[in-house]
Parts: C-alpha cells; sequence; structure tokens
C-alpha cells in the first residue's frame, strides 16, 4: 500500500540533524512562529547562557527563518481581480 503524494513525513518537515537534541516539527509557518517566539523568550529570560548555547539557538533561529521562507515561497501567490 503506498501514500498519497500529498501528506508529509515528519522527516520533510523536521529542522535539524538526528544527532542534534533540538528537533522543530514545522509542517506550517504558525508552527515556525511558536518557536521562534519561545527562543525569544528563552533567549530574553535566561540568567545565564554558556557561550556554546547562544551559537546553538543562533543556528537554530537561522534554520526557522530558512524554513518559514521556504514555506512562505510554497504558497501559491493571491489572485488579483482585474477589473
Amino acid at each position: 500500500m503506498s501514500r498519497p503524494e500529498t501528506v508529509r513525513t515528519v522527516a520533510e518537515t523536521a529542522i535539524g540533524p538526528a544527532e542534534d537534541p533540538y528537533h522543530f516539527y514545522c509542517p506550517n509557518v504558525s508552527a515556525v512562529d511558536h518557536y521562534l517566539a519561545a527562543l525569544s523568550r528563552y533567549v530574553r529570560y535566561a540568567v545565564r547562557i554558556s557561550p556554546r548555547r547562544i551559537a546553538a539557538v543562533r543556528r537554530d533561529v537561522d534554520r526557522l527563518l530558512d524554513r518559514r521562507i521556504e514555506l512562505m515561497m510554497s504558497v501559491p501567490a493571491p489572485r488579483v481581480r482585474q477589473m
């Protein structure tokens, strides 16, 4: 039994390598925005963050922004009514 082509798997919408403990499941733009807000709160309210963790957060933000751009580009452009 084959899977329909319209169904996306978790691997296609997950961001981050398998060995990285921080995976992001991003099937749509609102999920990406949720993760970006959570990372923003984490950095804003963290008392101590190691330089290694700051670099990891920046890398995650870059990945999420790339995914957001990809999702925005995949949405068909709205039709403009001609009068």
